[in-house]
């Protein structure tokens, strides 16, 4: 079903044409169509979402000093949320610093926490 919804939503009109022939009537074929349009939209919303939190994650993994695997980076749009652990205040403002000047990033939610000194 969703082949077709795709094939529909892509084709437009031509895709109501086809839609009757296969014995889909025009309010199936609309709301299919509906329906794979929200698809596409919800799927590359989540696919710049990816990729903006991606790039961020890859310019912390690349930077010598700074462990990606003590980082958790996610984004919504264009706004960057990154938890963890930093080892110290200086290793922080590195890590922020990097994640507002990456492309895309628009804001950067700062959730990271310093750990405390070793004795």
């Amino acid at each position: 079903m969703l082949k077709w919804a795709a094939l529909l939503a892509i084709l437009g009109v031509g895709g109501m044409i086809i839609a009757g022939r296969m014995g889909i009537n025009k309010k199936e074929a609309s709301e299919l169509e509906k329906s794979a349009t929200t698809m596409w939209t919800r799927t590359k919303e989540a696919a710049g979402n990816f990729s903006v939190a991606g790039k961020v994650k890859a310019v912390l993994s690349w930077r010598k000093g700074i462990s990606g695997g003590d980082l958790e980076v996610s984004s919504a749009g264009s706004v960057v949320t990154i938890k963890g652990t930093a080892k110290d205040a200086a290793q922080k403002k590195l890590i922020l610093d990097l994640a507002n000047n990456v492309e895309g990033v628009e804001k950067v939610v700062d959730e990271i926490k310093v750990a405390a000194p070793t004795p």
